[in-house]
């Protein structure tokens, strides 16, 4: 058939192209994981009922023990 050589300067190309691209999605994936907040809602019913008394308790100790997730309650 066809006997096509590929350069070898074309393949350290591609690899090094592909190991930047692989190491920045890397790299994003744990910056978005570890350091931008989680944010979460939880819908609890009426303001004076116990249901958001304790959805506000658990987003209180939520926010105390942890740094990065965050949690509305509505």
């Amino acid at each position: 058939m066809y006997n096509f050589k590929i350069p070898k300067k074309y393949i350290f190309i591609a690899i090094g192209t592909a190991i930047g691209i692989l190491s920045i999605l890397f790299i994003s994936n744990l910056v978005s994981e570890n350091i931008l907040p989680k944010k979460l809602k939880i819908a609890a019913g009426k303001k004076d009922g116990e249901s958001y008394i304790i959805s506000e308790a658990i987003a209180k100790v939520v926010a105390d023990k942890t740094g990065n997730i965050q949690i509305d309650v509505c």
